[in-house]
């Protein structure tokens, strides 16, 4: 652009004097000069503006969308070429490149300077000016702001617009009131003279390092770190938003980190791209922080309540979750919301609740999906590093649906568990930060305040309580899974355990409305409900009914999947098919031998029956009833069994007594107690026999019918599950009817 020069009025009144011979009759003339007048010139503020402004473009590495890495900065030296500018505008360079409005190009400047603390820096350029700015008060009722954008020189009255970044405030008289002016902060003229004054004499060469502009919030974004600088070989990047300076928030601004950083301490603790990082400028610089900072962990950790069911006013159930996403995804346990479609999500403190929408569950692996209305949630990110021993971890939760989270620390004490019964299909981990119920469905956070875990149980082992959490990179997959819906879903909560009994069954927790567990009926009590003692060819005896063996044969099976529990309200079994028939619960019902001579009451399960009747070789009347398609001779002591036998001949050949020794099952079981009989008109004698190799138990009755002349004897036997043999035992016994024995010729 052309340079513009000012404009001047000059008026000039030229008088002229003549001299000549006149005649005699001429006369002298006297002529009278008016005074002359100067009108001062109108002041130019575009034109002030290119003799004293210049435009800063600065090539390098700055903070994206932060007013930096440009500016406009004040000629205040002529002669050496100096240049004040906002530091903002050259922390961060490579090249510093200094437009001037009489040369065609820009010129590559210097830094030769800085004061990172006011916002400035003081640059040098291979150039001779005209003029040099001078700082002072000045009017400031008449002042003008200038800026040079993109080569052209920009001039407005101060605070009629919105002004580029770095911009120069002078006022009618050319007098520069105020440098670095951007956004209402400005750095005034006796500040920017006293410390250009410093930076002249090379006293400040560098504060800290790096330039950085307020956030409103007390927090300071970077906006250039300076190349080859110690803050840049800690690994301080533009773009950082500096929150902490020791162990102290920052809450101050640019002015307060300047008071204490890096005198007083040289420790930081900053967020970059969402993640928490912190570290000394001496020590080891600058690396992921240790944790997020409470108030992240407040927003994306919640209480989950599942719906209050009895109307007490108490939710039936409570854990914990977080948020995975920004637009409202949280994840929790499944076992957390089982058996309800809407939960109440509770931030820490309890003032603020929001509706949530289970969308996804997997009972395999004990995770469930739950979406929120809204957006901007803030949310926990899953950390992409391996689980190493000893690694440091923290939980964060709801013990006991308490109000206010709970912090607990700890480590890594095992990489991968060995799989209990109740393990998931994701691999879990073993840690030593406490945790106790409520916990379930939290997040185990690194050091670095990224997900390594969910948790998910604790295990008592002795005296030590274990935590266990499920592995965060597993879980993370399950994320987009279960945004489509049920995933390896059976429909229930499920814990296998070993029962008092020696024998793996599956307490069913909870079941969900309309699913796989819902339609075929299981049911879900703490002291009445049922647990699952036969699921395919998995069997509570066999002790395989494990989480992992159930739901590989969910995955395996696309047909109907034979299931039996036990429901402990009623105190028997049932069968039913899953995808098949619901769950049947069968009376016990009354069964008689041939010539209804003796019967007695059976299970209902029992409906295979043999009926018994004298032969050549004895004179036994009674059945043998069991399970459909029960195989006695083939599979004695392993499948539930009932013989009745009555007989007059056993009442001649032998007692109560030897009968009893005769039938020794010592090679099944381990364990044998005897026991006398004395229920009138029965008596004799009975045994039973335990720890038996196949998980079942037996009992038998050898006793006398007083009642009759000569008394028969009656042979009761039961192959049953430890858990139901007694009530099987007890109920046949005690129904017991022996009608008048049928005796054969020359008996009596």
């Amino acid at each position: 652009m052309a340079r513009r020069g000012p404009t001047l009025a000059l008026f000039i009144i030229t008088l002229f004097a003549a001299g000549c011979t006149l005649g005699a009759d001429e006369t002298t003339t006297t002529t009278t000069t008016q005074p002359t007048t100067t009108t001062e010139p109108a002041f130019d503020p575009l034109a002030w503006a290119e003799d004293h402004v210049v435009g800063i473009s600065s090539e390098g590495t700055f903070a994206e969308g932060a007013p930096a890495g440009f500016g406009a900065g004040l000629v205040v030296d002529d002669d050496d070429g100096l240049i004040l500018v906002a530091a903002t505008a050259v922390v961060g360079a490579d090249r510093v490149n200094v437009t001037v409005a009489d040369e065609e190009f820009p010129i590559q400047g210097r830094v030769e300077a800085l004061a990172e603390c006011s916002n400035l820096a003081l640059v040098a350029v291979d150039h001779r000016f005209s003029t040099t700015g001078t700082l002072g008060s000045g009017d400031e009722s008449a002042a003008w702001v200038a800026w040079v954008d993109d080569g052209e020189w920009q001039v407005s009255a101060a605070g009629s617009a919105e002004i580029w970044p770095a911009a120069v405030v002078f006022d009618a008289e050319g007098i520069v009131t105020a440098v670095a002016s951007f956004d209402g902060n400005s750095v005034d003229a006796a500040t920017a003279d006293e410390i250009l004054n410093a930076m002249r004499r090379r006293d400040l060469v560098g504060e800290l390092d790096f330039a950085g502009v307020d956030q409103g919030d007390g927090s300071v974004l970077v906006t250039g770190v300076r190349a080859g600088s110690a803050s840049a070989q800690a690994n301080l990047m533009a773009g950082d938003v500096i929150t902490q300076v020791g162990s102290e928030p920052l809450t101050g601004g640019l002015a307060e980190l300047c008071d204490t950083y890096p005198d007083s301490s040289t420790s930081l603790e900053f967020v970059r791209a969402g993640s928490r990082y912190e570290g000394d400028l001496l020590a080891g610089g600058f690396h992921p922080g240790s944790w997020r900072s409470i108030a992240e962990l407040q927003e994306a950790v919640v209480r989950i309540d599942v719906q209050d069911y009895d109307g007490d006013g108490v939710p039936d159930g409570t854990g914990s979750g977080f948020f995975v996403s920004p637009d409202g995804y949280v994840l929790t346990n499944h076992h957390v919301v089982v058996g309800s479609d809407e939960v109440t999500i509770t931030w820490d403190g309890a003032d603020r609740t929001a509706k949530g929408t289970v969308v996804g569950r997997s009972s395999c692996a004990d995770l469930a999906l739950i979406q929120v209305d809204g957006s901007d949630f803030v949310y926990l990110e899953w950390s992409a590093a391996p689980l190493a021993l000893e690694q440091p971890v923290r939980t964060v939760g709801f013990p006991l649906g308490t109000n206010n989270l709970t912090f607990k620390s700890g480590s890594v004490s095992k990489q991968a568990v060995d799989p209990f019964p109740w393990t998931p299909t994701l691999d879990i981990f073993e840690h030593s930060a406490q945790i106790i119920g409520g916990n379930s469905g939290g997040p185990v956070l690194s050091e670095h305040g990224e997900v390594v875990g969910v948790t998910n149980a604790s295990g008592d082992f002795g005296a030590a309580q274990e935590p266990f959490a499920i592995v965060g990179a597993g879980a993370a997959e399950y994320v987009p899974l279960l945004m489509e819906g049920d995933y390896q879903h059976l429909g229930a909560s499920i814990w296998p355990f070993e029962d008092w009994l020696g024998t793996i069954v599956v307490d069913v927790i909870g079941v969900d409305p309309g699913s796989l567990a819902g339609e075929v009926g299981l049911f879900a009590d703490q002291w009445f409900g049922d647990v699952i003692t036969r699921f395919g060819d998995l069997d509570e005896l066999s002790n395989n009914l494990t989480t992992r063996n159930i739901c590989r044969t969910l995955e395996e099976t696309t047909g109907t999947i034979p299931i039996e529990v036990y429901r402990f309200g009623d105190e028997a079994y049932a069968d039913g098919e899953l995808r098949g028939r619901p769950l049947q619960f069968r009376d016990p019902f009354f069964v008689t031998s041939p010539g209804e001579v003796v019967g007695t009451e059976v299970p209902g399960q029992w409906t295979g029956q043999t009926p018994l009747a004298p032969n050549d070789d004895n004179d036994f009347y009674g059945f043998r009833a069991g399970l459909p398609g029960f195989d006695f001779q083939n599979k004695f002591g392993r499948e539930r069994y009932m013989r009745l036998l009555v007989s007059v001949d056993l009442y001649i050949e032998t007692t109560t007594a030897e009968r009893l020794e005769a039938e020794d099952y010592s090679g099944l079981c381990d364990q044998q107690q005897r026991f006398e009989v004395n229920d009138w008109p029965l008596v004799g004698h009975g045994q039973a026999w335990y720890d038996c190799s196949s998980g079942y138990e037996i009992i038998s009755y050898a006793v006398l019918d007083l009642n009759q002349e000569p008394s028969p004897m009656i042979l009761l036997l039961i192959v049953d599950r430890p858990r139901t043999i007694n009530n099987t035992a007890e109920r046949a016994f005690s129904s017991l009817v022996v009608r008048d024995f049928p005796l054969n010729d020359g008996e009596g």
